[in-house]
C-alpha cells in the first residue's frame, strides 16, 4: 500500500469529490488520483513545464490567495511539499482551514526509518528522505484535541489527519522532538496503525 491507495481509499468510502496536492512534483501521486475535481500546486522547480495541470506557486501563496478569493474547501488534501517541519506545521493549518467538516488530509515521510533519512537536508548516501516532517505531525498530536490523527505503517508513514477527538501527548514540544525519543515511542506519539487496521477502521 503507498500513499495513492490510502488517498483513492478515503475517496471511495466518503464519497469525496474534490483534492487538493501540495508537492505535485512530477505528478506521482496526482496522476493516481481518482476523483472528480483536483488541484495540484508545487513551488518548486522540479515540476515538468508540459504538464499545464499544476498551479505554480508556493503552498503559502495559494492559500493566501485561496482566503483572498473565497476558494471552495475540499475533502481531500495531501500534503508532500517541503521536508521541513515548520512548513509542514503550516501546510497543515492552512489545509484545516480549507478541508471539509468530514474531509481528511493524508501526509507523507511521518516515519522515517532511520536517524538520517529524517535530517534537513537530503544526504547522497542515504536512499530515500522523509526530512523532520514527523515534528510537525507529533506537534499536532500534542497540542490539538480536536483531531483524530494516526500514521499508516507505510510507505514511509503516511498520516491521516481528521476532525475529531484524541487524548494530547504528554510531551514537551519544545525539548522533546528528538529522533531518539521518536524511536523510542514510534508507535504512541504517531498512532501507528498497520495497513490492514486503516482498511478496517476508515
Amino acid at each position: 500500500m503507498e500513499r495513492s491507495d490510502i488517498i483513492n481509499h478515503l475517496i471511495k468510502k466518503n464519497n469525496y469529490k474534490s483534492y487538493l496536492e501540495i508537492g505535485y512534483g512530477t505528478g506521482y501521486t496526482f496522476n493516481k488520483i481518482e476523483i472528480e475535481n483536483k488541484v495540484g500546486i508545487d513551488g518548486g522547480n522540479g515540476t515538468p513545464q508540459s504538464d499545464t495541470v499544476v498551479v505554480r506557486m508556493r503552498s503559502e501563496d495559494y492559500f493566501k490567495l485561496a482566503a483572498e478569493q473565497e476558494f471552495d474547501k475540499f475533502d481531500i488534501i495531501f500534503i508532500d511539499g517541503s521536508h521541513l517541519h515548520e512548513d509542514v506545521e503550516k501546510d497543515i493549518t492552512s489545509s484545516l482551514e480549507f478541508l471539509n467538516d468530514n474531509g481528511a488530509i493524508v501526509m507523507h515521510d511521518c516515519s522515517p526509518p532511520n536517524i538520517f533519512f529524517q535530517e534537513r537536508s537530503q544526504s547522497p548516501y542515504v536512499g530515500g528522505w522523509t526530512g523532520d516532517v514527523w515534528k510537525a505531525f507529533v506537534t499536532f498530536r500534542a497540542t490539538r484535541s480536536d483531531l483524530e490523527m494516526c500514521v499508516v505503517d507505510t510507505d514511509f508513514g503516511c498520516g491521516v489527519v481528521r476532525f475529531g477527538s484524541q487524548p494530547l501527548l504528554d510531551i514537551n514540544i519544545e525539548t522533546d522532538l528528538e529522533y531518539g525519543n521518536l524511536d523510542t515511542n514510534r508507535k504512541s506519539w504517531l498512532h501507528l496503525i498497520t495497513p490492514e487496521e486503516f482498511l478496517e477502521r476508515y
